[in-house]
């Protein structure tokens, strides 16, 4: 069983609706080569890596849709660490360990990328090898624009991913709807979830790469919110730092304001602290299946 973060997984536990499953680590997953000691990025500076392993953590979430619908997020991949042809071969692992799950839908919680599209792109290219019947979703984090996010929203398209600039998707199983929407990263100064919500079926999920703002999304009918940016502490003991800039939230459940957020660790790593010591990245494969 993986902790939250040392956050209790039964706080503010309510009705039959609210997850009710422990983590479930698949050790088979563990790739060696992802642990990174020394690696040099294009800048030409000796970055060290501390990535022990690469996880998949899943949940079953009791929503009161859907007899069965699952979900793979991952969020910072953050392709700048490692050399282009290195990177790509570990975008495409990603990929692979994604699409052996079979989910409905794919969600990628921003920083995808760390750097210019010009020089990058190869390294993401594989993301268009994902498969999922409702589709590939993302949402941008503060990095898309620090990277040039204008060039980058064509190489992302061109992957098959569609993003969800303050808007939302609707994806229907029979009688059923389920909203997966997404807003811009605030840096972008277009951080609209009310848009991103507006006109939607009730059952919301969004897709928000920083995890702040709760109350006010769910006020706007979110269920669950999906969430990164903080690298879940990235270092054991700093996981309280992180928590002040960001309402408290670091890596895994919490539930509050009468959603559930899910804080996902990170799947890759940024150059600029490229460091985790007891933090391993994850994938997050969520179930939603319907309340009893």
């Amino acid at each position: 069983l993986i902790h939250s973060g040392g956050h209790s997984l039964g706080r503010n536990r309510r009705a039959a609706d609210q997850i009710n499953s422990s983590y479930i680590r698949i050790l088979q997953t563990r790739i060696p080569d992802y642990l990174q000691l020394a690696s040099a990025h294009d800048t030409g500076h000796i970055q060290l890596a501390f990535c022990i392993g690469r996880q998949i953590y899943r949940r079953i979430v009791r929503i009161p849709l859907y007899m069965s619908i699952g979900i793979c997020c991952y969020d910072n991949a953050l392709n700048r660490t490692i050399t282009l042809n290195k990177q790509s071969k570990h975008t495409a692992g990603v990929v692979r360990l994604v699409n052996a799950l079979k989910p409905d839908a794919v969600a990628i919680t921003g920083d995808f990328v760390d750097g210019a599209a010009d020089v990058r792109a190869a390294d993401v290219l594989p993301l268009a090898e994902l498969r999922a019947a409702d589709g590939v979703f993302g949402c941008t984090g503060n990095h898309e624009y620090y990277s040039g996010y204008g060039e980058w929203r064509k190489v992302f398209r061109d992957c098959g991913i569609r993003m969800l600039e303050n808007a939302a998707h609707v994806a229907r199983h029979g009688a059923d709807a389920l909203v997966i929407a997404g807003v811009n990263d605030p840096v972008s100064l277009d951080s609209d979830a009310a848009a991103a919500c507006a006109g939607t079926p009730p059952f919301r999920i969004l897709l928000a790469h920083r995890p702040t703002r709760l109350a006010a999304h769910a006020e706007l009918g979110v269920r669950m919110q999906l969430s990164g940016h903080t690298h879940g502490g990235a270092v054991f003991g700093l996981d309280r730092l992180v928590a002040r800039a960001n309402e408290g939230h670091v890596r895994g459940l919490y539930r509050e304001h009468g959603l559930q957020l899910y804080v996902n660790a990170g799947t890759g790593q940024w150059a600029g602290f490229p460091t985790r010591i007891g933090v391993p990245p994850e994938i997050t494969h969520i179930t939603l299946r319907r309340s009893m």
